[in-house]
């Protein structure tokens, strides 16, 4: 019979074995709202200029503010309990606080929705750039080669790591919002028959609803960001930065959209724009690539929680 499993054994799975420590915290207050702010934004941005048409402008902007402020508070929330139960992953928290049963369920909640965060990513970096190389490779030799293009990012074992394809995935939201203003710019005036800013209605409020809850959303690597910093105290700033960040940036290309658009911006407003205008299809292939960086962020809570039932697995059995 194998020997009892030593205290390394017990290392996160994708830890070096010959690893003693666990890493020491090493982020930063710039590398923390980078990762948060990495987390959050995506290609759902694309639609929430079309939330300003359907809940009108007033009423959008203070439900981004709305929005803003509940996701602020749910990070809070979230680390305020990592620090109670000195524990930073949904996983090893769940594990403190509840039951057998409730841990499982907590468990199945985060992987269903890890996983299905990844395959849209996925699908959606796939869509973006195979237009591109259509020519000369079919999508699953494209899909093979961002595989292995992400498969080394997703191996880093900490967010501090990724602080550089945070700050490009960053760069290329702002690259999107800025390509967005030059085209609004070229527009050049507000819509006419815009007059009316402040009504709205109970359909178009719960069109815009849905939509910018997800923008908002990063809550899934807040405990992991708080855990990783090296100054804890600052954590409620990366979380108050982090949103105010993000309503900036979500309500200045939502008026963009809006103007750009006079007031019809599309689902998605990349279909509003000619197939021909390079200006937007480099927005195409610069959102591919960002969505491709953007997939480490979710893998690494990931396999945070499929580490324990490996570990398990591998204690019950006596694997080395």
């Amino acid at each position: 019979m194998s020997p009892p499993s030593s205290p390394s054994d017990s290392l996160p799975l994708l830890q070096f074995r010959s690893a003693k420590v666990i890493h020491a915290p090493q982020g930063t207050f710039w590398t923390s709202v980078f990762a948060l702010v990495g987390t959050m934004m995506g290609a759902g941005a694309l639609s929430l200029p079309s939330t300003m048409a359907q809940a009108n402008v007033v009423p959008d902007i203070v439900l981004f503010l709305f929005m803003a402020v509940i996701a602020a508070a749910a990070c809070n929330a979230c680390v305020a309990t990592s620090e109670h139960t000195g524990k930073h992953s949904f996983e090893s928290m769940a594990a403190v606080m509840f039951g057998p049963w409730r841990q499982w369920f907590v468990r199945v909640l985060t992987l269903v929705l890890l996983f299905g965060i990844q395959a849209v990513f996925f699908v959606v970096s796939l869509d973006l750039l195979h237009p591109f190389v259509a020519t000369y490779v079919s999508r699953v030799v494209l899909g093979a080669v961002l595989t292995a293009v992400t498969i080394p990012l997703c191996l880093v074992e900490t967010m501090y790591a990724l602080r550089y394809t945070n700050a490009i995935v960053v760069g290329c939201m702002l690259y999107i919002f800025v390509v967005v203003g030059i085209r609004a710019a070229m527009v050049g005036s507000w819509p006419e028959h815009v007059t009316d800013v402040t009504t709205t209605s109970a359909k178009g409020l719960m069109y815009a609803l849905p939509i910018q809850a997800l923008s908002f959303g990063c809550q899934i690597n807040s405990v992991r960001i708080y855990g990783e910093l090296k100054d804890k105290t600052q954590m409620t700033h990366v979380n108050a930065w982090t949103m105010v960040l993000g309503f900036v940036l979500y309500v200045a290309f939502s008026v963009l959209g809006f103007i750009c658009f006079q007031g019809f911006p599309p689902a998605d407003i990349l279909t509003g724009f000619p197939t021909d205008d390079w200006l937007v299809n480099s927005v195409r292939l610069v959102l591919g690539s960002c969505v491709i960086l953007k997939i480490p962020l979710i893998f690494q809570p990931f396999m945070q929680v499929i580490t324990p039932y490996h570990v398990y697995m591998r204690l019950k059995y006596h694997c080395v």
